[in-house]
C-alpha cells in the first residue's frame, strides 16, 4: 500500500475520539486565494487556489504545521473531515428550511 496516499482510518489507533461540530462558524473566518506561486520556492508554479497556513493557524492550528525553516504546511487529508461535517450541517439547515416551505 502507498502510505503517502492514504492516511490510517482505523478506530483502534485513535484515542479521545470527539465529534467535530460547529464547523461552519469556523470555516465562515477561513479566507481562501487565488494567487501565482513566487520563485520562493522551487515545488509549485503558476495559478493555484488554497489556504494561507498563517491564516488558518489561528483557526484551526491542528492542521497546520511548519518545519524546521519556519514554512507554514497543511495537513489537507485533516481538512477533508472538517469538510465533511460542514457538508452535513449544510443539509440538515436545507432539511430544516425545505420542511419550512412545505
Amino acid at each position: 500500500m502507498n502510505k503517502n496516499n492514504v492516511k490510517l482510518a482505523d478506530a483502534r489507533f485513535k484515542d479521545n475520539r470527539k465529534p467535530i461540530k460547529r464547523v461552519l462558524e469556523l470555516l465562515e473566518q477561513i479566507d481562501t486565494y487565488q494567487f501565482i506561486w513566487n520563485g520562493g520556492q522551487n515545488s509549485f508554479k503558476g495559478n493555484d487556489f488554497g489556504f494561507l497556513g498563517q491564516d488558518l493557524e489561528k483557526i484551526l492550528p491542528d492542521i497546520v504545521k511548519k518545519d524546521g525553516d519556519g514554512i507554514y504546511h497543511i495537513q489537507y487529508t485533516s481538512l477533508v473531515a472538517i469538510l465533511w461535517e460542514q457538508n452535513k450541517e449544510l443539509l440538515k439547515r436545507i432539511e430544516e428550511l425545505e420542511s419550512k416551505i412545505k
